[in-house]
């Protein structure tokens, strides 16, 4: 049986629990998996839906470009610091205003 890849859990950033088949409500089988750590678990029809529904993160990329925005706010907002240290008080609007609105 070939290797299944699922994602890390979206809430910890646990590993996945390899997908089981059961026996559900009514005998009806089952497939299941869910964090290692317990902070999800789901419930699929087939073992490729599963893995499909468990690796499906809609918000995930925009949440990575938003992590993106803020790291890239971040790195100039350091370098700017660390080409005048003299400016910790005084940090021009255009690169701490994008900073602080990146953590918002």
């Amino acid at each position: 049986m070939s290797e299944i890849e699922l994602l890390p859990c979206p809430f910890c950033g646990a590993h996945a629990k390899t997908p089981i088949r059961n026996n559900g409500m009514y005998g009806r089988p089952r497939w299941e998996t869910g964090c290692v750590l317990f902070c999800i678990s789901m419930l699929a029809g087939s073992k490729k839906e599963l893995v499909q529904r468990w690796n499906t993160r809609p918000a995930l990329a925009a949440k990575e470009a938003e992590l993106a925005k803020a790291w890239e706010a971040g790195r100039k907002l350091n370098d700017f610091l660390i080409d005048h240290p003299e400016c910790v008080v005084d940090i021009p609007d255009e690169i701490y205003v994008p900073f602080v609105e990146a953590l918002k």
